[in-house]
């Protein structure tokens, strides 16, 4: 899977989805905020357990965007095979 810029937005070649560059900031700013709401600090460890789509992106720059660092996972790997101590929240 990749991702193409075209023309001001950003498209998932698997799924045709879109956002355009506003709404990515948009949604960075406020996926940032809800980290921090949620108690993610500076320096923190988030663990990416997702597949990559158009909102991998998001996630990753709202996460760099509050100065916690990503940590991405395979989605396909058994759940076992992670340390217990990851919190997981939605």
């Amino acid at each position: 899977m990749s991702l193409t810029f075209v023309s001001k937005k950003k498209v998932d070649d698997a799924t045709e989805e879109s956002l355009t560059f506003k709404d990515f900031i948009r949604d960075v700013k406020k996926l940032g905020s809800y980290f921090v709401k949620h108690g993610v600090k500076p320096h923190d460890v988030v663990v990416l357990f997702m597949a990559n789509n158009v909102y991998y992106p998001v996630i990753y720059h709202a996460v760099m965007g509050i100065g916690a660092v990503t940590s991405p996972c395979n989605p396909a790997n058994k759940p076992g095979l992670y340390d217990p101590s990851i919190n997981i929240f939605l």
